[in-house]
């Protein structure tokens, strides 16, 4: 299925009417049309994906916890790394990643 070219796509056609007749111009209508429009991609914004937290880590008496997040990964993202032949990594494999490292930095300052 091939895409409309992007100047001709409704969501750019009501953005720009939106902008010019509503906000640009005196047409109350198209105000609020923009106010949809922009609010909702400002709102996604704000209160779209957040971070999942991966693990938390206590590191001994009188350290720190340390906390590993990670964005969730795009569609997009996801898609352009299964074409490419690349696995990503789930969940609990992140999971157990950061314990390993957790333990092996751990190890390492009882070492030394």
């Amino acid at each position: 299925m091939a895409l409309l070219p992007r100047m001709l796509r409704p969501s750019v056609l009501l953005r720009r009417k939106a902008m010019y007749s509503g906000f640009l111009g005196n047409s109350g209508f198209w105000k609020f049309v923009g106010l949809l429009v922009f609010g909702k991609s400002i709102l996604r914004k704000f209160f779209g994906k957040t971070p999942e937290v991966i693990e938390v880590t206590a590191l001994g008496p009188e350290r720190y916890m340390q906390v590993t997040t990670a964005k969730p990964m795009t569609r997009r993202r996801r898609r352009k790394l299964a074409k490419r032949g690349d696995r990503t990594l789930t969940l609990s494999e992140r999971k157990a990643l950061g314990q390993l490292w957790a333990a092996e930095q751990d190890d390492a300052r009882r070492a030394s």
